[in-house]
């Protein structure tokens, strides 16, 4: 539940500010625990990494595409359920409502435990379509597909939705350190 929190606060505040790294910063200089912004910088990537994947399953399983806050719930909680081990979907399924009856109001913690029922109960099938998304973002896919070949595109995708080797991000950063005085 911490790291879905912290999770939430990350997505939240990054659309806000759009650098991920500061963002993680500004959270460890509050005290938060390194193993904690670990897990919590793991799922946001995971979101990131799989958004494409994650909206379309949205708009499948619902009519009307939620906002805001329900939706900085349901993007670590759909990644996590769906793309992470060691998570027993329903088990963080229902710690995700129970913390929305905390934070959102009664009919939006109705619709996350509606959604992840669903969710849950076509797992495997939507996992298996979500095979196919190439996770480029529908410009970036329209614009790839002019100019290359479906196998050129496919081999884009799969290069781009690998993890890094090496992964570099700002450890105590300091904003006065880049002003000029």
């Amino acid at each position: 539940l911490k790291t879905l929190s912290l999770s939430n606060q990350l997505l939240k505040n990054w659309t806000q500010s759009s650098n991920f790294d500061l963002e993680l910063n500004r959270l460890r200089r509050d005290g938060k625990h390194e193993l904690e912004l670990k897990r919590a910088s793991q799922l946001c990537l995971c979101v990131f990494r799989k958004k494409e994947s994650l909206e379309k399953i949205i708009k499948k399983l619902s009519p009307n595409r939620p906002r805001g806050r329900v939706m900085h719930l349901l993007l670590p909680s759909m990644a996590a359920m769906l793309y992470m081990d060691k998570i027993t979907p329903q088990g963080f399924a229902d710690s995700t409502v129970e913390a929305a009856k905390k934070i959102l109001s009664k009919h939006e913690a109705n619709f996350l435990n509606s959604f992840f029922h669903k969710l849950i109960a076509q797992k495997d099938e939507l996992l298996l379509a979500a095979q196919n998304d190439l996770n480029l973002g529908e410009e970036l896919e329209k614009s790839w597909k002019k100019h290359f070949s479906t196998e050129q595109v496919q081999s884009f995708a799969e290069c781009l939705s690998q993890e890094a080797e090496l992964n570099c991000r700002l450890i105590n950063y300091d904003s006065h350190d880049y002003r000029s005085e």
